[in-house]
């Protein structure tokens, strides 16, 4: 069976709206319960702090 890798890291929760999510790799969807958050620059505010191709988002839920 194939393991399937997440997509994001989830670095912390910063208020009951907001999650940090760091991409790790290409992975279009990410999945937790309820949550489902699609990739899309337009939704995502960046703040291109990592280094490399990873990147740190806020979003909201």
């Amino acid at each position: 069976m194939n393991q399937i890798k997440m997509p994001f890291l989830l670095l912390k929760t910063l208020k009951s709206t907001e999650i940090v999510l760091e991409f790790v790799n290409e992975s279009l969807i990410y999945n937790a319960g309820n949550i489902k958050i699609q990739r899309s620059l337009e939704r995502f505010t960046d703040y291109r702090s990592y280094t490399h191709q990873q990147y740190a988002f806020y979003v909201p839920i």
